[in-house]
This record gives C-alpha cells, structure tokens and sequence, in this order.
C-alpha cells in the first residue's frame, strides 16, 4: 500500500493548527506514517509495530539524559515514523535540548507542536488519509485485475502483457527467459545492449530501479523473469502490478500449452521483420542479440524448410523440425534464429563467424533434418539456403532467396540435403517468373499448338518434349528415361516438330521450349519439378 509520507502528514490542516516544527531528523520526513498512537507512558515501545507517529504531551517522558535517550532508542529501533510533541503541559517554551540531541543521534524525526491541537482531529485526518491511500490501492488493484483478466480471455500473448504492465506502471518492462535472453519488451531499444550480460549480474546486485519476479508454478517451476526497470525503486502499485504481469504470462503459457515455444514464437516475429523490410533491421540485430544471437559483423545465411505430410499431422511435424533444427545449431554452437514462417515452412537465419565453412554446416543441418523424414514414410522435407550475406540490412535478400529455393525444390529428383539458388538455374527464374502474363503468353505461344493436338488425339508428345529438353536433346538419355525404342523417339521427334513448325536439332529451339515447358510445369503444379542430373 502507499502510504502517506510523514512530510505529507505534516502538511495536513489539522497538523499546521499546532504550528508543527521540525527539531531532529529532517533527513527522514520520508517516512511513510502508517498509523496514528497518542500514548503517554514512556515505556510504549514494546507495544507498537513500526510506522506510527506517536503523538504525546510529554507528560511521562523521563528528565534524566540518559532515560530520554533510551525512550527515544526504543521507538527508533521498532520503525516509529516519528515522535511529536506538543509544547504547553511538560515542556512550555521548546523541547529539551536533551530530547533533541537524542532524537537526531537516533534518527527519530522529532516535531514540536508549539500550539494546541486536539490530537483526535490530527488522529482522525492521518487516519482518513492513510484509508484514502488504502482505498486507492484497492481500485488500482481491481482495475488490473480487470484489465489482465479481460487480456487472459482475449488469448492475447506474452507481448501484450508486457505492453500492459508498462503502460499502466509507466516503467519499461522486459520479459526474458532463464538464460537471459529477451523474450517480449516494452522499453527503448537502447536498453536491451548487453541485456544478457547486465540481467545476470543483476541477479545478485540489482541495480537501482531494477525488480524482477518468476513467471511460472510453485515449487521452483519458474520458466522465465519479468522484469521492470527505472531510475528508482518501484512502488508498491508497481510490483503488484509487476506481479500481475507474470500470473498473466503463466495463463498464456498453459493456454498455448500446444503451440510453439515462446522462444520460437519471438524467433518467428524477427524472422518476419527481418524478411519483410529492411528499414528497421537495426531495431531488429538489437533485439537478436538479446535473444543471445548476434547479427553484425556476422556471415548470415537465411535457411528455410519446407515440410509436407498428411494436413492433420504438419503442425506436430514443424514442431519436430524446429527442435531438431535448434538442437542440431546448438551442438555445432551456432547462434541463429530459428522459427515457423507459415503453416508449411520453417525459416531461420544462421549466424556464423568469418570462418565458417557455411556449406558443412548445411550439410550437417540438413542430414539432421532429412532423418525426420527417413523416420515418417509419409513426410518429406526439402532443405533450402539463400546466399550468404555479411551485413544485417542484406538478410531480407538471404531469407527471401530460401523461400524461393524451398518453394521452387520441393518435389526435385534426384533429392539433396540442400538446395542453394545455383543447384536451380533455369528453373528457379522460371518459378520466379510463374504468375508474369508476358511468360503465360509464352508458353501458349511456344507449345499451345502442342497442347491441343496432344488433347485431340490422345497423345503425349509435350510428356516425350519435356523428357527431351531436360535432357538437353540428348537422344539416348530421353529414350532410356521413357523406355522407348530410337524408332519411336525419332517418330516423336518428327510429330512435334510437324505440330510445332521447329526443328529440334538447333540448340536455341530446344532451350526456348525448355523454358516454356517448365513454366507449365509450375504453373500447374508449382511445387512439383524435376532437376537434371
């Protein structure tokens, strides 16, 4: 509770009728007054409790020095806020040098009332303050408990906790992990700089300003840390509210008990920015590196796998290539962002120093997850990697090209552990090119004719065509994949060149057909394709 400082008491109308004076301990008139005793017996120590502002005649102080220190020593040692002494019946012009120097020696605030006021009006105006301060912590309480209980049932998550926390307390907040690592925050970027390192000595010397509470169960369950930070301790109002924050956040934990990891969804909300915009890829290094994954001066490599299985059974099947992709990046100690870009893929971007053989850990990476895979008959996983990059602002361009890659190889014969934009050549511009009308009209132009006669008379010459141009109109190897005799792949050979009006043998005609082929292939089944061997 907020409790009235005694500098705030001696404000009070009821107290200024006495004409009160400070006499000792000035530098204590911070002192929260939680109550109000009027006792005149010298030996009242042992009966209080800390926080009262004793107010006495003094009547039964004691004469001897020695006693007045004692009296005074008692009160100070149980937390009194203050002593005040009204002028008139013991003392007539000023309080006792003897009390003064005992008091101040003591720390005791001592207050001379030089006037009469009728202790039950000071009694009952502290004590209407003190209820008043009492009233408003119970109306602040009830209105976070409506606001975090209004924010639980929406489902909202652990970032929108934190926003709530800091803006009804007015103080940055930050909820991180057990490793210290930044989950969700509410404050300047400025203050996640070497959050990690500056969390974990807080631990065992906060600095000013600086409370954290466990998120999680009884019994030592904690599985994080909400903390709030400032330029001074946080008041009462505060931590309550601070406490608020992390009941809220052990709600969400349990009613997300089926999805991603918090960890994984903060990935997955860098990830987003940083493939989406390069405008704030600072803000973005900032908040990474918090996460313990630095981004500057680094080679960065944006990976993506792309899953497919049974509708059902895909969610339980990210989760599983998510773990194995951090388990995997932790045992070769590679920091990286690792989270669900969709319902079908999983991103991260890997974060190496400069000399890291990028195309060994890929191959590790993929081995790791091409075994999901091996393990479920029914899944099948395409690892892809863009291009590595050496500076933060160009991650977009990595990121982007691994979904690209993934999205272009999924289906590819042979399979590799990893695809990287070279092993795509042609088809990869094609699966680029897929939805642009001038290539829509290309293919129409360049194998319509083809089309329709294969539709009128129940052929399969563009089937034999694309066979041939993916062989590079290598005759042996187009007839050895169709299983077909040289007789029959030279009498197919003529019927589309017939149909076509083309000649085969030139280089450019099979390469121009070639690419009118495979954009059709992806335009009918734009993740379906074969690579050459």
């Amino acid at each position: 509770m907020v409790l009235p400082r005694l500098a705030d008491v001696l404000e009070l109308p009821a107290v200024r009728r006495g004409e009160p004076v400070v006499r000792a301990g000035e530098a204590h008139l911070d002192r929260p007054v939680r109550w109000v005793h009027v006792a005149e017996v010298s030996d009242i120590a042992h009966l209080l409790e800390g926080g009262e502002l004793i107010l006495t005649t003094g009547i039964a102080l004691p004469e001897e020095r020695a006693a007045l220190a004692t009296y005074v020593g008692d009160l100070a040692r149980v937390g009194v806020a203050a002593l005040a002494v009204e002028l008139g019946r013991r003392y007539r012009a000023a309080l006792p040098m003897e009390l003064v120097d005992a008091a101040e020696a003591a720390g005791l605030p001592l207050v001379e009332l030089r006037q009469e006021s009728p202790f039950v009006a000071i009694t009952q105006a502290v004590h209407t303050l003190i209820l008043d301060a009492r009233m408003q912590e119970l109306i602040a309480s009830d209105e976070a408990h409506r606001a975090f209980t209004e924010l639980s049932v929406a489902g909202l998550g652990p970032q929108q906790v934190v926003d709530l926390v800091a803006s009804m307390a007015g103080r940055p907040v930050v909820y991180e992990n057990l490793a210290h690592q930044v989950l969700a925050y509410h404050c300047a970027e400025a203050r996640l700089v070497g959050w990690e390192a500056r969390s974990r000595a807080a631990v065992e010397s906060p600095p000013p300003g600086w409370v954290a509470v466990g998120v999680g169960g009884p019994g030592g369950s904690d599985f994080g840390r909400l903390v709030m930070l400032g330029d001074s301790d946080p008041s009462p109002r505060e931590r309550m509210l601070l406490e608020r924050g992390a009941s809220a956040l052990v709600i969400n934990r349990l009613t997300v008990r089926d999805l991603d990891s918090l960890e994984r969804q903060t990935h997955r909300t860098l990830l987003t920015a940083l493939a989406m915009s390069t405008n704030e890829a600072a803000d973005t290094a900032a908040r990474a590196e918090a996460l313990g994954v630095p981004l500057e001066r680094r080679r960065l490599t944006g990976v993506v796998v792309r899953a497919s299985a049974d509708s059902s059974g895909l969610p339980a099947l990210l989760r599983d290539v998510s773990t194995s992709a951090v388990a995997a990046l932790g045992s070769l100690r590679i920091p990286a962002l690792v989270g669900p870009l969709d319902d079908q893929r999983v991103a991260m971007l890997l974060s190496q120093d400069a000399s890291a053989d990028v195309d060994a850990v890929l191959a590790q990476l993929g081995g790791r997850l091409h075994a999901i895979a091996e393990r479920r008959p029914d899944v099948d996983v395409v690892v892809a990697a863009g291009s590595t990059v050496t500076t933060v602002e160009r991650a977009h361009h990595t990121l982007r090209e691994a979904m690209l890659v993934a999205d272009t190889a999924v289906g590819l014969t042979p399979a590799r552990t990893f695809f990287r934009p070279a092993d795509l050549r042609l088809r990869g511009l094609v699966h680029a090119l897929r939805a642009e009308p001038v290539v829509q009209d290309y293919v129409e132009r360049e194998i319509g004719p083809l089309l329709a006669s294969d539709a009128a008379h129940g052929t399969k010459l563009v089937e034999f065509l694309a066979a041939f141009c993916r062989h590079g109109g290598n005759k042996t190897a187009a007839a050895e994949e169709l299983f077909i005799s040289r007789a029959a792949l030279y009498d197919r050979i003529a019927k589309v060149e017939r149909v076509l009006g083309v000649n085969l043998a030139d280089a450019e005609v099979v390469l121009s057909l070639h690419f009118a082929v495979l954009a059709r292939e992806t335009m009918r089944h734009p993740n379906l394709a074969v690579l050459p061997r």
